[in-house]
């Protein structure tokens, strides 16, 4: 997705379908943390939050993750606190793919082109062309890097944490 394009989505004026509101906030949430899989965002509970960090392991891989909460972030997932997990649309929907359809469904009628993995890809996108490392575009994701263990890995949190803040700061000044 065009920086321009996320820029429309965050500025997005949403008076007319206050709905819409919704699914974009779980889009740019995605993009916030990171571009942490939806699976992942619907399932966290209260216990994966340490010291104003999300700390999981990621539901495809079983990679080991770990980043800053950017205030972005923080802000939706205030906005959207579920009870028994951290958000609440698993608090009602059973099938988190049924969530998942919702918030692809409705992003298209702003870009047809778009769906909810678009969050992800255009985090790794960006972080690409404002020359994040690749290996720290893989830590960020979850992705099993080749050849480093796990102290190397542990060492490099902060990388991602800085890498994040760089990529969101690209997007908002723009």
């Amino acid at each position: 997705m065009p920086v321009i394009d996320l820029k429309k989505l965050i500025d997005y004026d949403s008076s007319k379908m206050p709905a819409m509101q919704r699914y974009i906030d779980f889009f740019l949430l995605s993009f916030y943390l990171c571009g942490l899989n939806m699976k992942d965002i619907l399932f966290l509970k209260k216990e994966n939050i340490s010291n104003g960090n999300i700390v999981i392991n990621r539901a495809k891989t079983n990679i080991p993750i770990s980043f800053k909460i950017q205030p972005e972030a923080h802000k939706i997932i205030e906005k959207y606190k579920g009870k028994n997990y951290l958000l609440a649309p698993m608090d009602k929907y059973t099938n988190y793919i049924d969530f998942v359809r919702k918030i692809s469904k409705f992003l298209k009628k702003i870009f047809p082109y778009i769906s909810i993995y678009w969050a992800r890809h255009t985090w790794a996108t960006i972080a690409g062309e404002i020359d994040i490392p690749d290996p720290i575009i893989d830590l960020a994701l979850g992705h099993k890097v080749q050849g480093m263990k796990e102290i190397y890995i542990n060492r490099n949190r902060k990388k991602i944490d800085e890498a994040n803040r760089k990529v969101i700061d690209y997007v908002l000044n723009s």
